[in-house]
C-alpha cells in the first residue's frame, strides 16, 4: 500500500504538460534529429553513403525501379522476384514510375524523409498511449528508444522498418484503451489499418493477434468495452486479408504462394542446423546498448576493444534490469487490469518473436521494427516509477536518459558497412564494361543498382529461382544455364564451409571452374568483407560439362 500510494503521490508531482503537449515535444525532437542526421549523410559521395545503407534496401530499389520501366518485379531482369513487403515495395515502384532515373541522393532524400516522419508520428502515437496508460514520467523511457542508434539507423536505410514501425504504433494506440466508440469509421479504419499492417511487413500480424486475444480476454472479464474487442477483431480481419493478398501477389508473380527469400531463410537455418533465440534478443535490448553502432563490422576502432566492449556490456546490462525492476514495479503499483494486461501482452509479442526468428537464419538490424512499439511502452512504464521517485533517482533518471540519447544520435551517424563503397565500385565498373555481363552476385543489391542491369542475384533473396538448385546442390548448373561469365564476391563466401551448404556448391563444380580472380580495388582500405577483399572471380561456364 505504501508503495501504491508513494507512486500515486510523486505521479501528480511529476505531470509538467498535457498528454498531447509533451507526445508532441517528443515527436518535434524525433522529427529535427532525424531531418539533422539526414541532411549530414545527404552531403556524403554515393560511395560513403551506401556505407549508411544496407545491400538489402537495393534489394528493394532495383525490382522497383525494373518493375516501373518492365512491368515486372524482377531484379535482373528475367528471373521472377517476390522477396519484398508489399507496400514499402510499391511505394518505391510508383516513385521510380515518376522519376525512372532518380540518383541514389534523390531516393534517400524522398524516403528518408518519410521515414523520419514515420517515426515521427510512431512516436507521437506511443507517447500518447503510454501517457494514457501510465501517467506522466513515460517520455524517458520513449526517448531511449527513440533516439537510440538502432532506432535512429531506420531513417535512411531505405528499409521497410518505419513503415513498420509506425502502423504498430498506430494499431496499438487504437486499442490500448478502455472504451471506444464504435462507428463505422473506426470500424472501418480499424480494418483497414490491420491490411495495412501485414503489407507494410509480414510477420506484424504476430501484434494483431495478441492485440485481439488480449483484447478478448479483457472484455470477457469486463475490464473493457465490448467495442474493443470487436475493433481488435477487424484489425486482425484486415490483417488476414493483408496475408492472402500477399501469398496471392506472390503467387502471381513467381507461380508459387510462400515468398522464395522465407523459404530460402529457412533453408538456410536447417542447413546450419542451429535454432538460437540469441539474434532476435539482441536486436530487442540494442535499445538500451549505449556503444550500439559504434563498432565497425570487420574494421577494429577503439570502441571495439576488449575493455570498451566489457564496459559497454555491462552498462547495456545495468539498463536492463533497472527496466525489469521499474516494469516490476508498475505491476506491483498498477490496479488498473487493463494495464497490465496490455504489458503482459506486449511481452507475448516479444516472445513471440523469439521463436519466429529463431527459424530465421538472416535476422538483420532492420527486424527492429518489430520491436519498437513493445519496447518502448515497456520502457515508458518503466520510467514512469523512476520519475516518481525520490529527487536524486529521478535526476539520474533524467541524466542517464539525456547521455543514452546524446550516445545513440552520434553513433547512428557511424558508417558501419564501410565494405560496401567496394560493391558500388564494383557496380559503376561492370556498369562501364558490359561485355562483362551477366555478372552473379550473393550480395547483389549494390552492384546491381549501380551496374544499371547484367547483374543476377545467387543467394535466393531476390531471385525466386535459386531455392531448387541450392537446396540440390546445383547452384553451378544454374550459373552454366544463365552463361554467368563473372562472380563479384568476397572470397569468404565462395569457400565457406557453411555458405557452401547454404548456396549450394557444395560439390566443388563451381570453384572448380573459376579460373582466374581479380582484385579490382587491391589499394581500398575499406575493400574487407571477414577478411577478404571483393574480387572478380571469372567462372568458365564450358567447363562445366567436362567437370564429373
Amino acid at each position: 500500500m505504501y508503495i501504491e500510494k508513494r507512486y500515486h503521490q510523486l505521479m501528480v508531482k511529476t505531470s509538467f504538460a498535457t498528454p498531447s503537449r509533451s507526445s508532441s515535444y517528443l515527436a518535434a525532437l524525433v522529427f529535427l534529429v532525424g531531418m539533422l542526421r539526414l541532411a549530414i549523410l545527404f552531403r556524403k559521395s554515393d560511395g560513403n553513403l551506401v556505407k549508411v545503407i544496407p545491400d538489402d534496401a537495393f534489394y528493394y530499389l532495383v525490382p522497383a525501379r525494373n518493375f516501373a520501366t518492365l512491368g515486372r518485379w524482377t531484379f535482373d531482369g528475367v528471373e521472377p522476384s517476390s522477396g519484398f513487403h508489399l507496400l514499402w515495395g510499391y511505394l518505391l515502384a510508383g516513385f521510380f514510375h515518376l522519376a525512372p532515373h532518380a540518383t541514389l541522393h534523390t531516393i534517400f532524400a524522398v524516403f528518408g524523409t518519410l521515414q523520419v516522419l514515420l517515426l515521427t508520428l510512431a512516436a507521437y502515437l506511443l507517447a500518447l498511449t503510454a501517457r494514457k496508460l501510465f501517467g506522466p514520467g513515460v517520455l524517458p523511457g520513449l526517448a531511449i528508444v527513440f533516439f537510440s542508434a538502432a532506432c535512429l539507423q531506420q531513417e535512411g536505410w531505405l528499409m521497410e522498418s518505419a513503415l513498420d514501425i509506425a502502423v504498430s504504433a498506430a494499431s496499438v494506440f487504437l486499442l490500448a484503451r478502455t472504451r471506444l466508440r464504435f462507428t463505422w469509421r473506426i470500424a472501418s479504419g480499424a480494418f483497414l489499418l490491420g491490411l495495412v499492417l501485414m503489407l507494410s511487413r509480414s510477420d506484424t500480424g504476430l501484434l494483431a493477434v495478441v492485440l485481439f486475444l488480449t483484447t478478448l480476454v479483457l472484455g470477457i472479464r469486463r475490464e473493457i468495452e465490448s467495442s474493443v474487442p470487436w475493433a481488435a477483431f477487424l484489425l486482425l480481419a484486415g490483417a488476414t486479408c493483408g496475408l492472402l493478398l500477399t501469398l496471392l501477389h506472390t503467387h502471381l508473380v513467381s507461380g508459387n504462394w510462400i515468398q522464395a527469400s522465407a523459404l530460402q531463410k529457412v533453408f538456410w537455418a536447417q542447413m546450419s542446423g542451429k535454432k538460437s533465440l540469441k539474434p532476435a534478443f539482441d536486436i530487442s535490448v540494442s535499445f538500451f546498448d549505449p556503444l550500439f553502432g559504434s563498432r565497425i563490422m570487420f574494421f577494429p576502432n577503439r570502441w571495439s576493444t576488449p575493455s570498451v566492449i566489457a564496459a559497454g556490456r555491462a552498462l547495456k546490462m545495468l539498463v536492463l534490469l533497472l527496466t525489469a525492476w521499474g516494469i516490476i514495479q508498475i505491476f506491483r503499483s498498477k490496479s488498473s487490469t487493463p494495464t497490465k494486461g496490455l504489458l503482459g501482452g506486449m511481452f507475448v509479442v516479444l516472445l513471440g518473436y523469439f521463436v519466429l526468428y529463431s527459424h530465421d537464419a538472416a535476422v538483420q538490424g532492420w527486424y527492429v521494427g518489430n520491436f519498437v512499439a513493445p519496447i518502448a511502452l515497456l520502457a515508458a512504464a518503466s520510467s514512469t516509477y523512476f520519475a516518481s521517485c525520490a529527487g536524486t533517482i529521478r535526476f539520474s533518471l533524467y541524466l542517464g536518459t539525456a547521455t543514452l540519447c546524446v550516445m545513440g544520435i552520434l553513433f547512428s551517424l557511424t558508417p558501419t558497412m564501410r565494405w560496401q563503397e567496394a560493391m558500388y565500385q564494383t557496380g559503376i565498373y561492370v556498369h562501364a564494361h558490359p561485355e562483362m555481363t551477366p555478372v552473379g552476385s550473393f550480395n547483389a543489391g549494390i552492384i546491381g543498382f549501380f551496374a544499371e542491369g547484367g547483374v543476377i542475384n545467387l543467394d535466393g533473396l531476390i531471385n525466386d529461382s535459386i531455392l531448387p538448385y541450392s537446396k540440390q546442390g546445383r547452384l553451378a548448373a544454374y550459373m552454366g544455364k544463365r552463361n554467368i561469365r563473372y562472380i563479384a564476391e568476397s572470397p569468404f563466401v565462395l569457400y565457406d564451409p557453411l555458405y557452401q551448404k547454404e548456396g549450394g556448391y557444395t560439390d566443388g563444380r563451381l570453384l572448380h571452374c573459376l579460373t582466374s580472380a581479380a582484385n579490382l580495388f587491391p589499394n581500398d582500405p575499406d575493400n574487407n568483407w571477414k577478411d577478404g577483399q571483393i574480387q572478380l572471380f571469372h567462372f568458365d561456364s564450358p567447363c562445366l560439362q567436362a567437370t564429373p
